[in-house]
C-alpha cells in the first residue's frame, strides 16, 4: 500500500514549478513535480486568500479523504 499525499496550498508559492526527489531502493532516486499531485485547493486560490467558510470547505474535503484512506472497507474485513 502506498502513501497518501494531500497537499494544501497555504500561501502563494512555487508549487507548480517545484520538483522533489524521492528514494527508490531498486531504481535509485526519482524526481517529480509537486504539481503532478492534486492539491486540496487550487494554487491560484491559496488558503490565506480564501474566506473562512471556503477554508472550512477545503479542510472538510481533506478530512473526508483522510477517512477514505484510513478506514478499512467492507472488502478489507473479508480478507481477514
Amino acid at each position: 500500500m502506498g502513501a497518501a499525499i494531500l497537499p494544501i496550498i497555504i500561501s502563494p508559492c512555487l508549487y507548480e514549478e517545484a520538483i522533489f526527489s524521492y528514494p527508490d531502493s531498486v531504481e535509485g532516486p526519482h524526481k517529480m513535480k509537486h504539481s503532478s499531485l492534486q492539491s486540496a485547493n487550487s494554487p491560484s486560490q491559496t488558503m490565506i486568500e480564501m474566506t473562512e467558510s471556503e477554508q472550512n470547505r477545503i479542510l472538510l474535503g481533506v478530512a473526508r479523504r483522510l477517512l477514505e484512506v484510513a478506514l478499512p472497507t467492507e472488502d478489507d474485513f473479508f480478507k481477514l
